[in-house]
């Protein structure tokens, strides 16, 4: 699930990138593209830190 978003907030930032000089709505593509992929890390973060004290509680 995580891989389609973060290809999605990609292909968003780089054509962003490319039509960003021109176009300033492909500007703001970018920031939106940022703001994703930034939202996308740190959830998985938090997924994966909540996972391993979950472990350590099952270990006691």
């Amino acid at each position: 699930m995580h891989t389609e978003l973060i290809a999605g907030a990609a292909y968003l930032f780089n054509s962003g990138l490319r039509e960003g000089m021109n176009d300033p709505i492909h500007a703001l593509y970018t920031m939106v593209g940022i703001a994703v992929l930034v939202v996308a890390g740190i959830s998985v973060g938090v997924y994966r830190n909540r996972q391993k004290r979950m472990k350590k509680r099952d270990s006691w």
